[in-house]
C-alpha cells in the first residue's frame, strides 16, 4: 500500500517540474490567470488522483477479503484523504528543490 503512494509522489513532483521547465505559469499569468487559481486547480486535480488511488486500494482489500480493512473501510478512506491533504503540499515544497 505504501508503494502506491511513492508512485503518486513521483507523479505530483513531475507535473510541477515540467510546468516550471515549460514556463506554463508565466504564460497563464500573461493571459490574465491568477496564480492562486492555478495552484487550487492543480491541487484539486492531484487530490482527485489521490482519491482514485485510495478508493482502488480499499476496493482491492475488499476483493481480497482483508478483515482489518473491511471493518473500517470508510474510516481508513478518510484517514488516507487526510494524509493526501498533507502529502500533496509537501510534494509541492519538495519539488521546488529541483
Amino acid at each position: 500500500m505504501i508503494y502506491s503512494f511513492l508512485y503518486t509522489s513521483l507523479l505530483f513532483q513531475t507535473i510541477l517540474v515540467v510546468e516550471r521547465e515549460s514556463n506554463l505559469r508565466y504564460i497563464l499569468n500573461f493571459i490574465g490567470m491568477r496564480s492562486s487559481s492555478y495552484y487550487v486547480g492543480t491541487f484539486l486535480a492531484e487530490l482527485g488522483i489521490f482519491a482514485l488511488i485510495s478508493i482502488s486500494l480499499i476496493l482491492f482489500s475488499l476483493i481480497l477479503g482483508l478483515d482489518a480493512i473491511n471493518n473500517a473501510s470508510v474510516l481508513i478512506f478518510f484517514h488516507m484523504m487526510a494524509f493526501g491533504f498533507a502529502y500533496i503540499p509537501f510534494n509541492y515544497v519538495i519539488s521546488f528543490m529541483f
